[in-house]
């Protein structure tokens, strides 16, 4: 079974958090949190309030190192694949024709699966690293 776990900057000091994602409203109005429940019983469960507009799904791949690869997250390719030459630069994307996440770059857009995840590393995510980005994709 697929992780569904998303990951999105706090509004306390901008740290990336991990876990369940939860929207509701709370004393101050609106409001989204990740939760994300204690690995041990006896201790606290987390949550965290996040900003909206940074809230990322996990695609349920890993890079090669093992890390999981989030929507939005800058790839580099690693390895050869037919389509994506190595040291390419992309970027992670739900694409609703694919009907799956896809990697975006200058040269298209290419699906990405668990065959291809490990031939990328992740360098950074769109919002903390779109620099990275320039004269490398469409958008």
């Amino acid at each position: 079974m697929r992780e569904i776990l998303f990951k999105a900057k706090s509004t306390d000091d901008g740290s990336w958090v991990e876990g369940y994602i939860c929207k509701g409203v709370d004393s101050f109005g609106a409001a989204w949190w990740i939760y994300r429940p204690a690995a041990d019983p006896d201790h606290r469960n987390d949550s965290f309030y996040v900003d909206p507009s940074t809230v990322r799904q996990f695609t349920g791949l890993r890079d090669r190192s093992g890390a999981r690869i989030f929507e939005g997250d800058i790839l580099k390719a690693a390895l050869r694949l037919p389509c994506i030459p190595t040291g390419k630069l992309g970027y992670i994307k739900w694409s609703d024709t694919m009907c799956g996440y896809e990697i975006r770059t200058a040269g298209g857009a290419y699906l990405l699966d668990a065959e291809s995840g490990p031939s990328f590393e992740i360098i950074g995510n769109i919002i903390d690293n779109a620099e990275l980005l320039r004269g490398e994709s469409d958008g």
